[in-house]
């Protein structure tokens, strides 16, 4: 996509549904890390609205917004080519919401899932490398951060035991 091109998006953001949906609400033409800023609105949306529900709001929510993200990864796909640009972040907050699964709102704890996603967001180990290198277009652009945010859950759902266990 040529620099004049992602210029044109940039300023019909808010005239196009599937860009607005894409960049988190115009979240991904921040400067610096827009990955990292969606991941940070998206914990605070998770701790503010989805926290306190019951396990099963939060996995409908979780499996709506997942099938909503490839819906709206797949029309901009077709439209504007199957790359992963930095300015789509909507599959980061679903990244991060499937990390915060069914884990209370302890701060210390959020926290290690904020940055454990990101860990595995930005390093991609294996499968996640895998996932980014040969599976295209909007379930490859989804899939990573899915895997991301499933390991980063299990990982904090683990730490959660082991916190709870020697503070009891």
């Amino acid at each position: 996509m040529t620099a004049t091109r992602v210029e044109q998006l940039k300023r019909d953001t808010f005239r196009n549904p599937i860009v607005l949906c894409a960049t988190g609400f115009g979240m991904g033409w921040f400067p610096w890390a827009p990955g990292t800023l969606a991941s940070i609105v998206a914990l605070f949306i998770w701790w503010v609205f989805l926290s306190g529900q019951s396990a099963w709001v939060q996995i409908l929510v979780v499996v709506v917004f997942c099938f909503f993200t490839v819906a709206i990864l797949g029309l901009f796909t077709r439209r504007y080519g199957e790359q992963d640009f930095p300015f789509i972040v909507i599959d980061e907050i679903l990244g991060m919401w499937v990390a915060c699964l069914l884990l209370p709102p302890v701060w210390l704890l959020m926290l290690a899932v904020f940055v454990g996603f990101r860990f595995f967001d930005i390093v991609k180990p294996w499968p996640i490398s895998w996932i980014d290198r040969n599976v295209k277009g909007s379930i490859g652009i989804a899939l990573d951060d899915l895997v991301a945010g499933g390991v980063t859950c299990v990982l904090a759902h683990g730490l959660w035991i082991i916190l709870t266990y020697f503070n009891t």
